[in-house]
């Protein structure tokens, strides 16, 4: 098995990141400079955020309530949700439970599977908490970071994707 480990970031340039932009000058520093010292401040972040004991907790919520929501907005539009409906495998389950017309109302197979789906990722984040804490970390926030760009979709989106 491999092990994930994480680079260190050098306590002075962070120390050097807050002296450029205190000094609040553009021609302070080159643009090479700041955008290394923005990515250094990212990573040093982002490590502890994989570190903290509340992440993947927090990360669980945000993906059940997003999953929730849009088999809210499943049910709500069933009428229309063919022409909706985005992704391929998505309408070919929904044609799994009527086959003979194709009529959308019988979409007992597609929540199910969407609800079976969700959660499955949240046990699989669960058995990655008790195995590897900072992987668990690591893939919650990447899921429920996916998971509100969906959010973003469903609350803003015209439907035009």
């Amino acid at each position: 098995m491999s092990e994930v480990r994480f680079a260190t970031v050098p306590f002075s340039v962070t120390l050097e990141m807050d002296k450029q932009f205190s000094d609040g000058g553009i021609g302070k520093g080159s643009i090479v400079e700041k955008s290394m010292a923005l990515w250094y401040e990212f990573v040093r972040v982002y490590r502890h955020l994989v570190r903290h004991h509340l992440t993947v907790p927090i990360c669980s919520l945000l993906i059940g309530f997003v999953s929730a929501y849009d088999s809210y907005l499943t049910v709500m539009y069933v009428d229309s949700l063919q022409g909706l409906e985005l992704n391929p495998v998505g309408r070919y389950m929904m044609g799994l439970d009527d086959p003979i017309n194709g009529y959308t109302p019988h979409i007992a197979m597609f929540l199910g599977c969407k609800f079976a789906g969700t959660v499955l990722v949240l046990f699989v984040l669960q058995i990655l908490w008790i195995w590897r804490r900072h992987l668990s970390s690591m893939v919650a926030m990447k899921v429920a970071f996916a998971q509100t760009l969906l959010a973003f979709m469903l609350l803003f989106g015209s439907g035009k994707w």
